[in-house]
């Protein structure tokens, strides 16, 4: 009887031993498409538009923004990627570069995310509309694996 125990509990070690060899890395998730800037200027009403074809992929907690065109003069972009899969992803870069670009003006804060597993949705939180601020830029990602 205590040899079949003892071999119970070195089986169940085994086997929990293995299991931990098969844990999947994480997911990676890459999507192409538009990353649409809407420059909006207090004392001008009209909405200044840009847009670049990007990358973005997202692995774990961090996400890689590269733009293939360069129409926004915004830098490609590295960070954490916090709530992917839910309604609002916030970004919250870590690295900005591209050569000759704009470092300051990288998307980042709270989105409205919308994932549907093939396609992707971020776009502005409506409370960045309110006119708190004379300047804003405002990032609209649409996105398809």
């Amino acid at each position: 009887m205590r040899r079949k125990l003892t071999g119970l509990i070195l089986l169940g070690l085994i086997l929990v031993g293995c299991s931990e060899d098969k844990i999947p890395p994480p997911q990676v998730e890459v999507f192409l498409g538009e990353l649409v800037v809407h420059e909006f200027l207090e004392d001008y009403p009209t909405w200044v538009r840009d847009t670049d074809q990007v990358v973005f992929t997202v692995e774990g907690g961090t996400y890689n923004l590269e733009h293939v065109t360069k129409k926004s003069d915004l830098c490609d972009s590295k960070g954490k990627a916090i709530g992917f899969g839910t309604n609002t992803l916030m970004l919250i870069p870590t690295y900005a570069d591209g050569g000759n670009c704009d470092h300051l003006k990288v998307p980042q804060g709270e989105f409205k995310s919308v994932y549907r597993g093939d396609s992707l949705y971020l776009g502005p939180d409506t409370q960045m509309f309110s006119g708190q601020y004379p300047y804003t830029m405002i990032y609209e990602f649409q996105l398809t694996k």
